[in-house]
């Protein structure tokens, strides 16, 4: 299995890119925030139980991905101040996935402030539990540092003057999907 791992700050169009890369790729698509969504129904975010819910979740899913042998899955995530707990889990991730004979590509997006700031407020943000104020954006940009996993090969794309598909049609040239 190939996982996609696309990660950015907030309304960088991780899922956006991820949809896109899923009609090119036929990859299903594994979104951060259907973890989010389910778990705060049950704890509140920050918490520990929260974390170690979210996390058994995610593995859960990428590791029986990997082991029914699907060819590919797109999974989106938020790497703003990583921490121990986060870089065990991104390199947990890679370490599954290989172990069933696959492989984990790094997709990092990033945009400009002003991108962001005119992004997240957009219609399709409201569907989920995404931040969707200009006030909330710049209140987490401001206490969360959002960069490059340095432990890994990323492919770097900055979509502030390109569209979903531009960006997914990159990704699948970089990465020959």
């Amino acid at each position: 299995m190939r996982l996609l791992f696309i990660y950015g700050p907030p309304a960088v169009g991780k899922l956006t890119v991820a949809k896109e890369l899923a009609q090119l790729t036929g990859h299903p698509v594994f979104h951060l925030h259907q973890t989010i969504d389910l778990v705060t129904q049950f704890f509140p975010q920050g918490t520990v139980a929260y974390s170690h819910a979210t996390r058994i979740i995610r593995l859960a899913i990428i590791e029986a991905a990997a082991q029914e042998r699907f060819p590919g899955l797109i999974f989106t995530y938020g790497y703003g101040n990583p921490t121990k707990q986060t870089d065990d889990f991104i390199t947990t991730v890679i370490q599954m996935v290989k172990k069933q004979g696959g492989q984990t590509n790094f997709v990092y997006l990033t945009a400009d402030k002003e991108t962001l700031l005119e992004r997240v407020t957009q219609n399709s943000r409201k569907q989920t539990g995404k931040i969707q104020t200009k006030e909330i954006l710049m209140q987490t940009l401001q206490e969360r540092t959002f960069g490059k996993i340095p432990f890994v090969e990323n492919l770097v794309i900055d979509t502030t003057h390109l569209s979903a598909e531009q960006v997914a049609q990159q990704i699948t040239k970089h990465y020959q999907l």
